[in-house]
């Protein structure tokens, strides 16, 4: 998959995430849900960007 493509994937990925059926899985526990798929979220979009730069520079 090109860089092109995998923005649209995380974006839906996010939107997922986000969405009913995920969030109805965690009531118990859903600040601990929220806070970790938002920071892996996070994550995933800066690996992307930075691999990204490394391979401009090269």
């Amino acid at each position: 998959m090109h860089s092109k493509e995998l923005w649209p994937f995380i974006f839906f990925l996010g939107l997922t995430a986000f969405n009913y059926p995920f969030m109805d899985l965690g009531k118990n526990v859903l600040p601990y849900y929220l806070y970790t798929a938002w920071a892996l979220l996070i994550f995933i979009i800066g690996l992307l960007v930075t691999i990204k730069e490394y391979k401009e520079k090269k």
